[in-house]
């Protein structure tokens, strides 16, 4: 269980040292260690993350920022995409279960995001950076944000 800025973890997927995607009773998104963010994340990148700073990890929300962490690292989203697809197809055969129903109807739109190049991963973010975080691509200023240890 890690502390995030949603409260506390329910579910945590490891995507690589210091980068992981956490799930809570009520939100979630991507944490990535301070350390892994300067190393591996654009300075642009780094001023947008919201809600930002939590103890040592930088994080971006599920239903905004996250997509700036993916535009520049596709191969996260992917991983993401991946790991869903390996779980819902296992479970996809819980006979008469509307989850089970579900599940089988997202296994193709999954199928189709993994097999996506890295491109078609940025075009797909694009939108979704372009209208929560349009400062990332400098249609406004950024708020910097501070990664102290």
């Amino acid at each position: 269980m890690i502390s995030t800025p949603w409260g506390v973890s329910q579910s945590v997927e490891t995507i690589g040292r210091g980068i992981h995607w956490v799930s809570t009773a009520g939100h979630g998104g991507l944490m990535v260690s301070a350390g892994v963010a300067e190393k591996l994340l654009s300075q642009q990148a780094i001023k947008v993350a919201f809600p930002g700073r939590c103890g040592g990890y930088l994080c971006f929300e599920e239903d905004c920022s996250y997509a700036v962490a993916f535009f520049e690292h596709p191969e996260w989203k992917r991983h993401l995409d991946a790991k869903s697809l390996a779980e819902w197809q296992c479970s996809v055969l819980e006979p008469g279960s509307y989850m089970g129903k579900a599940k089988a109807e997202a296994v193709p739109k999954l199928t189709v995001n993994v097999a996506k190049s890295d491109d078609a991963i940025r075009e797909d973010m694009h939108a979704i950076v372009a209208s929560w975080n349009p400062e990332y691509f400098g249609d406004a200023p950024a708020q910097p944000i501070e990664l102290g240890m």
